[in-house]
């Protein structure tokens, strides 16, 4: 029996094998240097996934959490879009429990309520805890798929403005109790509106109405035919409408204030906060444009044409943040724009209605509301 460095070498029959160091030694040197260069291998190979992962995991990681599956993405040759990776839309405490199941209408945020307009009822929501605070039932005939809510928080009061239609009926009503305050026709299609100082403003087919609290009939305003859109500029206490190719400031009384050319068809004007939006269709592509408060004219188009493709369609506008669609071929996309100065945030394959105000927002789509975990770049 051989023995080397305590190991003992024996043949099969049980015979001693000589004892050669240096053939002893080579096989194990041979060995040891095999393993130290596989070794040496993996740990680069390691490396690199692991800083590969790092790195892109810092670049387009958007946080998802447990709800909704995510949505899906848009084809690598549509629109470009793919360098944005798509968002869930988690479901906080799942669909919003409500009265019935009749179809809901329309949704919006005010204050810590979430209103949902359905074709029976109008409920009033707590937003934390999604708990139903008041439900009021609505005549049938009320109600239908042309009804927005318009809500002005500070002064406790909403109306459900139908859109679309002449005669357009509007309905006030109290936003604590939901309780119907009061009903008021006008003769002409509303297309939108908007509250300033506890008025109702309506962009309609015959010019600028405004509706004072109490009266009975809307007043015109600002006599035209081409009114495309309104919005209220409460930080500087008045009101911006889009005429024709014309962006007008307006106070209260419809005297106008100042006014700028603009470059979009199908616009619409929006304001977040303090900041004042242009968004529309342009020559070639879409355009979005910050607004300069004092002038009226608009900056640079931040509107990615091959995001938004020939138009910029806004869905909704929340305190801090602007919802977008393409007005092309890819209109269920909806984009998520801040008032910062960054790139469009995130986007969902999602079609349906979203309402939205600070840390927050909700979503109507095929019939159910539910709760929207927000993330970096959309602070709603």
């Amino acid at each position: 029996m051989a023995r080397l460095d305590g190991i003992e070498f024996v043949s099969d029959d049980g015979a001693a094998l000589p004892v050669d160091d240096d053939v002893l030694e080579i096989a194990p040197r041979r060995v040891r240097h095999r393993l130290a260069v596989t070794t040496v291998a993996l740990t680069l190979i390691a490396g690199a996934i692991v800083a590969f992962g790092l790195r892109h995991s810092n670049q387009s990681a958007v946080p998802l959490t447990v709800g909704l599956p995510a949505m899906t993405r848009l084809p690598a040759d549509v629109g470009g879009i793919p360098e944005i990776p798509p968002a869930a839309l988690p479901a906080q405490d799942g669909p919003v429990a409500l009265y019935d199941s009749d179809p809901v209408v329309d949704i919006a945020l005010a204050g810590n309520r979430l209103y949902v307009l359905q074709t029976d009822r109008l409920n009033v929501i707590d937003a934390r805890s999604l708990h139903v605070l008041t439900s009021t039932r609505m005549e049938q005939a009320f109600v239908s798929g042309a009804d927005r809510l318009v809500m002005d928080a500070w002064n406790g009061r909403g109306w459900i403005v139908r859109t679309g239609t002449s005669p357009a009926r509007i309905i006030t009503f109290d936003a604590q109790s939901a309780r119907v305050d009061d009903v008021v026709t006008v003769p002409s299609p509303v297309r939108q509106a908007a509250v300033l100082d506890s008025d109702l403003f309506l962009a309609a087919a015959t010019g600028v109405l405004r509706l004072k609290v109490g009266d009975s009939s809307a007043a015109v305003v600002r006599r035209t035919t081409a009114v495309f859109s309104l919005a209220a500029d409460p930080v500087r206490d008045r009101l911006l409408v889009l005429d024709q190719r014309t962006l007008v400031a307006l106070d209260r009384s419809g005297r106008t204030l100042d006014s700028a050319a603009v470059d979009v068809t199908k616009g619409a004007v929006a304001v977040t906060g303090s900041v004042i939006w242009l968004a529309g269709f342009g020559e070639h592509a879409a355009v979005l444009r910050q607004v300069d408060p004092a002038s009226l004219q608009g900056g640079r188009n931040r509107a990615p044409a091959d995001q938004l493709g020939p138009g910029a369609i806004v869905s909704a506008v929340g305190d801090r943040s602007l919802w977008l669609r393409s007005g092309g071929a890819n209109s269920d996309v909806l984009w998520c724009r801040d008032i910062t100065d960054g790139p469009l945030a995130a986007w969902w394959t999602l079609p349906g209605r979203i309402a939205s105000d600070t840390g927050r927002a909700f979503v109507l789509s095929s019939g159910t509301v539910r709760s929207v975990a927000l993330f970096t770049g959309c602070s709603g």
